[in-house]
């Protein structure tokens, strides 16, 4: 069989997601299509898949929306080192090291209060570079261009769907990084299998959106509103 297009995991994706949530959809029914626009205030992105519907017990409309990549966009999906990321990381946990280790401690038992700076301020350095290189290649400090691209279409819950030839080709030792950094940021993973399989590593995590509505951002909101009324 060949490698499976980026339509055709689109396609298998919204029919497997449509099932997923029609039991939580008023009356079973969910709006859902591939290739929806954000609104040009909102950047004018095409996510390759909108699903949404009326919820059954509560009301309210719930959005979901996917991102979808096949083997033509294997750079999208393959992790890299976020070096900013990794900075913020390094400071993050050195401070908390440096902290736990009586470094506070130390400043009031020492009478000189120059010594007393400078032994916080060299141990805070040096903690930074020893968790730097520890964990420079650790997934929390890695990312990907399509967890950047899912961020720009908004929903309750949003998702990442690709074809199994497209993981396979992801190096091996940075396939494990792959899903952590999806999972631990709270977004879906469907995989598609060439016989158009849909397995569903993880769910999502739950957004919530204090001001307006998900939808909003959407530039066809007014036909799915007419929908789903």
């Amino acid at each position: 069989m060949g490698k499976l297009l980026e339509i055709t995991v689109q396609k298998e994706a919204l029919i497997y997601l449509e099932e997923y949530y029609k039991w939580r959809a008023s009356g079973g029914r969910v709006w859902n299509k591939i290739e929806v626009r954000t609104r040009k205030k909102y950047g004018g992105k095409r996510a390759d898949g909108l699903l949404v519907y009326k919820r059954r017990l509560i009301g309210g409309l719930f959005v979901a929306s996917m991102e979808a990549k096949s083997y033509k966009t294997l750079g999208a999906i393959t992790p890299i080192r976020d070096n900013w990321l990794w900075l913020k990381n390094s400071l993050y946990y050195a401070t908390l090291i440096a902290l736990g280790s009586g470094a506070v401690f130390m400043y009031q038992m020492i009478d000189n209060s120059l010594d007393s700076l400078l032994y916080i301020v060299g141990l805070w350095v040096f903690l930074l570079v020893v968790v730097a290189f520890v964990t420079k290649n650790r997934y929390f400090n890695r990312t990907m261009p399509v967890y950047k691209q899912i961020l720009q279409y908004p929903g309750h819950e949003q998702w990442i769907s690709i074809s199994q030839d497209s993981y396979d080709l992801i190096p091996k030792h940075l396939r494990r990084d792959f899903v952590k950094v999806l999972k631990a940021r709270g977004i879906g993973l469907l995989i598609v299998t060439k016989r158009k399989f849909v397995h569903r590593v993880h769910k999502p995590k739950r957004n919530r959106k204090w001001v307006g509505n998900f939808l909003q951002h959407y530039s066809l909101e007014e036909e799915i509103r007419k929908y789903l009324k």
